[in-house]
């Protein structure tokens, strides 16, 4: 009998550990892993990130300094982050004529800024724009440094959408998903306490994505002291029910404890943010 139990929980830690792939794979444009990296020691820089969704996609190092390989982050239930420290970023300036349109497109990242804004500029997550109607970012303003800022993004033509506050407190693991089609986009952040924030709005006119940058806005400036871990962009604007596939693939593979709200914001189509709050030992 104990053979047995010991089967069955060997069985099923094996399950827990298994690296998964992404469940949805159809107009997968952009998949950038961070567990997918080989070839870098812990602690070393990432002077390019490949995208395995595509050979021919890879951000290099923008503006002089890379951002740093973390081989197993606690933070991210042990997987494997790329660190943006000091003024690093990555950029992939060849995707014009390629990518997909800010008209119609899915995004979803995983990530945790590691220090609270110290001034009111945003810092930037992920940038695709050149200018014009090809805006498509993810950033934390610096307003509201208490509460360390609010989320916040803009799409094609439309206007910047901005959470409520309260939502950027530096100790929370984020998954962000924002979906774009049929002149909507929805910007929702879920914390585990179950908390929700959404905002919605349209897209505007659209162009293709001219580039991908990661830990900076254009310039590069307003960096991001923050860890990713992964970064999906997918080439149209997913449905509901392939949304939470996604999102129930990184919460399990993350560890990011799912809010009482899950279901209903998944019924409403919404873009998504969990957050998770960890409690520090001193």
């Amino acid at each position: 009998m104990k053979g047995k139990i010991k089967l069955v929980v060997g069985l099923m830690f094996a399950a827990s550990v298994a690296v998964q792939a992404t469940p949805i794979t159809a107009g997968l444009y952009m998949e950038l892993v961070a567990d997918d990296i080989t070839g870098v020691a812990d602690g070393a820089s990432v002077a390019a990130w490949n995208d395995t969704a595509t050979t021919a996609n890879s951000l290099a190092t923008y503006g002089g300094l890379a951002p740093v390989y973390v081989a197993s982050n606690g933070n991210f239930n042990n997987h494997a982050t790329v660190s943006f420290v000091g003024n690093s970023a990555l950029r992939d300036n060849s995707l014009a004529g390629t990518a997909p349109s800010t008209e119609n497109l899915t995004v979803f990242m995983v990530a945790r800024y590691n220090s609270q804004p110290t001034n009111n500029n945003p810092e930037w997550l992920f940038r695709a724009q050149t200018g014009g109607n090809t805006r498509l970012r993810i950033a934390r303003s610096g307003l509201n440094q208490a509460n360390g800022g609010a989320y916040q993004t803009r799409v094609g033509g439309g206007g910047g959408m901005v959470t409520g506050v309260n939502s950027g407190r530096n100790t929370d693991l984020l998954l962000f998903n924002i979906r774009s089609g049929g002149n909507a986009v929805n910007f929702d952040v879920i914390t585990s306490g179950g908390t929700t924030n959404s905002v919605a709005g349209g897209n505007g006119a659209g162009l293709l994505i001219p580039q991908v940058i990661l830990g900076a806005n254009v310039g590069p400036a307003n960096y991001a002291n923050a860890d990713i871990a992964e970064f999906l962009i997918y080439d149209h604007a997913l449905t509901t029910a392939e949304i939470a596939e996604v999102n129930s693939y990184l919460v399990a593979k993350y560890a990011i404890p799912e809010p009482a709200t899950l279901g209903l914001v998944l019924l409403m189509g919404g873009g998504l943010f969990y957050a998770r709050r960890r409690r520090i030992m001193m």
